[in-house]
């Protein structure tokens, strides 16, 4: 958890930058919030809401719903999970008047009895990590179902789609963010995973406040530091729009619906 002393910071240096760079460079993006995250920003920065509701009516931001709270579902009773992800959905219809059919699954842990509640949710779509999901499936699915929206089995709850997450882009993302690797790095992995054919690829699935916020005994906000992250990020942007273009993930679910199913987890490794 962040310290309240240290929320103006993590506004400062993480949200109003992202909204910043998604207006000026006209990237479609999703964001995923907590209903709880949703209602601490409302009471601390009202603007920031108001300006995220501008850019929701413009189509340049979708708002992914994590729940009214980030628990790990297969720790939770069915009966919490139901209301954790309907009261979610409700929060982010009072503070934002969006109808959230995707569900950003917290922790990206995901067990079939999950599947039930977020369906009665009214969720339609699921936001998941591709790299264990493929790796612990029943069957192995194929690569080519990285870039195309699936439906996900359960015998129980019908069939809800899937938008990939993928680890290790987010995890290329990040370190170029932090000034680890160049970004010819990211953008040649980008290139690989484009050479599979047409499809979409989530760029970055992780954590938003790491981009300018770094907590620690020692460690002072320092704005330069932010600022360094985020113009690295920007010019990523920049350098993909080029030869790529951005799409909120409700439209990546119309446009790359694949009827094909996959079933994730199996007995030894159910989560």
């Amino acid at each position: 958890s962040i310290p309240a002393n240290h929320y103006g910071w993590v506004l400062d240096s993480c949200y109003w930058p992202l909204l910043d760079l998604c207006k000026s460079l006209k990237a479609p993006i999703g964001i995923e919030f907590s209903g709880q995250t949703l209602r601490k920003l409302s009471d601390l920065d009202p603007l920031l809401i108001r300006t995220l509701k501008d850019l929701i009516q413009d189509g340049l931001v979708e708002p992914i719903c994590g729940g009214e709270y980030q628990s790990i579902g297969p720790l939770m009773p069915s009966k919490d999970n139901l209301v954790n992800y309907k009261t979610g959905k409700e929060t982010f219809r009072t503070l934002l008047g969006w109808d959230a059919d995707l569900l950003y699954l917290p922790e990206q842990t995901l067990s079939r009895g999950l599947l039930d509640a977020i369906v009665k949710s009214g969720f339609k779509s699921v936001l998941l990590e591709w790299n264990n999901a493929r790796r612990y499936a029943v069957l192995k699915f194929p690569d080519r179902l990285l870039y195309k929206c699936p439906r996900l089995v359960n015998p129980d709850s019908g069939l809800l789609r899937i938008v990939w997450n993928h680890y290790v882009v987010s995890q290329k993302v990040q370190r170029y963010v932090f000034g680890d690797i160049p970004m010819d790095e990211v953008t040649s992995y980008l290139m690989m995973h484009g050479s599979k054919g047409d499809g979409c690829l989530c760029l970055y699935g992780s954590d938003l406040e790491v981009f300018g916020y770094y907590p620690g005994n020692s460690i002072q906000k320092d704005s330069r530091i932010a600022d360094e992250r985020w113009e690295r990020f920007r010019k990523l942007i920049l350098s993909i729009q080029g030869d790529s273009q951005f799409v909120l993930p409700s439209e990546i679910v119309d446009i790359y619906a694949l009827e094909e199913k996959v079933e994730v987890g199996n007995a030894s490794s159910p989560i």
